[in-house]
């Protein structure tokens, strides 16, 4: 790799760089200042505006919107930033005033692997397993023992016997998956147990690969594919035949159990296989539809993908149907393009359907089907109490917003609006994006990283 300055002058000669460390040495020199580089070894000249495709994805990909109901995360590997509302320190930026700016959360070590943000905490994961947390701890949930510790406003490293996979809130308590396939809870945990200030193991058969949490209910999926839930039974969204349970209950009638959703009243489960198993209370026009256990949802279609959907869900088959499921299983539309991703913003009702090759389709509620968007690389969307909000990022690294949340800080926009983020996060394809100001200016803290090899 050559480095030269923006005069043309070799300022540096690197004789062998890997594959893997190339984005991130590219990305650290183009925001210092440097304008050009080279991998002489491939005898490919790299420019601001000439990058290598596997590049751009591998950049772009690394960038993740994070949402919670008044507020917002953006992270790469290396960097998190924060917007919004800040009760309780939730932000974790050293106070619990809330920021219309973003700011910068210091004090992580290691690389990112996952930010995991409810309305009272927040998480940062790292590849190796630190956890860090911030908000309330009002109830013990993070098992630090000193109550003047009551709200966090800053992350904080919480010791943990082993290093951890993944993190799901809870009303008052958490529950942590290790990387072993232990699960443990910490918190008020009411339904689930008795109140615990330290990390308890919760006995489960086996080793668990995925866990969700929804208010004070919880499920589990093993890494066989076995279904365990346990907690507030409300609605029968976990399928058991009594109203709650403190212990974790195998759901035998699902198995080999691929990925799962849980709504408020009712709950999903895609299998391996593509079958949909349901149960829970689903509500369309005011009338609830009960289903009390978890029962096969009876179709010839077999499925590979589900999507969130309000209080029901959106399935996407193998031949790139697209499904609503609620009480009935209702076809949306049949696609000739294979489906990464598809969403229902209900304040434009209309579907928005991202493809593999990187199109972003708009379907309206008459079925008229249109190409909204070219070179689409990622789609993040939530749906809160306060409003809607949808962020397109193409693969120029643009990043657009469409908002009708006015309590996040991104300003309401009635369309696609191109905004922008803090300098850094996307690396040298920064350095090619329009720099107007808009909706929240980046705090001046935007120092990258010391490399390390």
């Amino acid at each position: 790799m050559r480095v030269k300055d923006k005069k043309g002058i070799e300022m540096a000669h690197f004789l062998e760089i890997s594959d893997d460390l190339y984005p991130r040495i590219a990305s650290y020199l183009l925001n210092s200042g440097f304008f050009s580089f080279s991998l002489t070894n491939k005898k490919i000249s790299q420019t601001l505006s000439d990058l290598l495709p596997e590049d751009i994805r591998r950049i772009i990909s690394q960038v993740k919107f994070i949402f919670k109901d008044d507020g917002l995360f953006v992270s790469n590997l290396e960097i998190v930033y924060a917007l919004g509302a800040n009760k309780n320190g939730v932000l974790g930026i050293g106070h619990a005033n809330p920021s219309r700016n973003w700011v910068k959360i210091a004090g992580i070590r290691g690389l990112i692997k996952e930010v995991v943000v409810s309305n009272d905490n927040a998480a940062i994961i790292t590849l190796k397993g630190k956890l860090y947390l911030s908000g309330s701890q009002e109830s013990f949930q993070f098992a630090l023992q000193a109550r003047e510790t009551a709200q966090q406003h800053v992350f904080n490293l919480i010791e943990t016997e082993e290093p951890i996979e993944s993190i799901a809130f809870g009303d008052k308590f958490i529950i942590l998956l290790t990387k072993s396939g232990k699960i443990l809870a910490s918190g008020q945990l009411g339904l689930l147990g008795e109140f615990s200030k330290s990390h308890t193991k919760i006995p489960l058969p086996e080793p668990a690969k995925k866990i969700l949490v929804n208010d004070n209910s919880v499920l589990a999926i093993s890494i066989t594919g076995q279904i365990y839930v346990w907690g507030s039974n409300s609605n029968k969204k976990l399928g058991l035949t009594k109203l709650n349970a403190q212990r974790p209950t195998l759901i035998k009638i699902v198995t080999l159990a691929k990925e799962a959703l849980m709504a408020r009243d009712n709950t999903l489960i895609l299998t391996e296989k593509g079958e949909l198993y349901r149960t829970g209370t689903f509500w369309e026009k005011n009338v609830a539809n009960q289903f009390p256990g978890f029962e096969k949802i009876e179709t010839n279609e077999f499925f590979s993908q589900i999507f969130p959907n309000g209080h029901s869900y959106l399935a996407i088959t193998q031949t790139n149907k697209i499904y609503q499921v609620s009480s009935k299983l209702k076809l949306v539309k049949a696609m000739d393009k294979e489906i990464k991703q598809v969403i229902y913003a209900k304040s434009l009702k209309k579907y928005f359907i991202h493809t593999a090759k990187q199109e972003l389709f708009s379907l309206s509620s008459k079925g008229e089907l249109e190409l909204a968007y070219e070179n689409i690389a990622q789609l993040f969307y939530k749906d809160s109490g306060w409003g809607e909000t949808i962020i397109i990022v193409d693969c120029a690294a643009k990043v657009s917003v469409f908002n009708t949340n006015f309590s996040n800080q991104l300003g309401r926009n009635s369309s696609f609006n191109e905004v922008h983020i803090p300098m850094g996060l996307f690396g040298p394809l920064d350095m090619v994006k329009a720099s107007k100001p808009n909706f929240a200016k980046a705090s001046t803290d935007t120092q990258l990283p010391r490399l390390e090899f």
